[in-house]
C-alpha cells in the first residue's frame, strides 16, 4: 500500500527511493537544461525544436534499468517521442549514437 492507497504502481522516475533527484528540485532542472542545451535544442526523436518548457527528459538507460540522473544519461525528447519509446514504437537505439552515450 503506498500512500493509504493499495495498488498504486509509480514510474521508476517518481519513486521516492530510486536514489535519483527529485524532479521539483533546482538541481534536476539545471541537468535537464544541460542536457537540452547539448542536444541542440532539439528533440533526439524527429528533430522538433524545443522551447524549455516542451522537453520530455528521457534516461537512457531508462531509471526502470538502473539509469541515473547524470548528462551522459538524460536525452531531450518531445513529449509525443517520449510517448513513443515508453510504448515502444520508438527504439532506444537512438540513444546509443548519440555524443556521451557510454556504449
Amino acid at each position: 500500500m503506498i500512500l493509504g492507497i493499495p495498488n498504486i504502481k509509480f514510474h521508476p522516475c517518481l519513486k521516492p527511493d530510486n536514489g535519483n533527484l527529485p524532479r521539483n528540485s533546482k538541481a534536476w532542472k539545471e541537468l535537464v537544461t544541460e542536457a537540452w542545451e547539448r542536444d541542440n535544442r532539439h528533440c533526439l526523436g524527429c528533430g522538433k525544436y524545443l522551447n524549455r518548457n516542451e522537453i520530455a527528459p528521457h534516461h537512457y538507460p531508462t531509471v526502470g534499468a538502473g539509469g541515473k540522473d547524470v548528462l551522459s544519461g538524460i536525452f531531450s525528447l518531445c513529449k509525443s517521442c517520449h510517448l513513443k519509446i515508453d510504448s515502444g514504437e520508438l527504439s532506444n537505439k537512438i540513444f546509443k549514437t548519440q555524443k556521451g552515450v557510454k556504449k
